[in-house]
């Protein structure tokens, strides 16, 4: 298994780091994981040229609430 995560930009001048996408695949290379995170906090920085990630892909991401 392998999985990789993408992160935005939030904060002061988008300086933190913040969860964006997580993906899972097995061994095999087929998808057991791929969503899109929603962001509580302002994003400042999407950090597109490197993560892909644009405004219109969090807005129906999974809302993770810390417990």
């Amino acid at each position: 298994m392998a999985i990789d995560c993408e992160m935005v930009g939030i904060g002061l001048e988008g300086a933190e780091s913040s969860l964006a996408r997580v993906s899972v695949v097995n061994y095999h290379g087929a998808v057991i994981l791929d969503e899109y995170i929603r962001q509580r906090e302002r994003v400042v920085d999407y950090r597109t040229a490197v993560s892909g990630i644009r405004a219109k892909d969090l807005m129906n991401g999974m809302l993770c609430i810390p417990t």
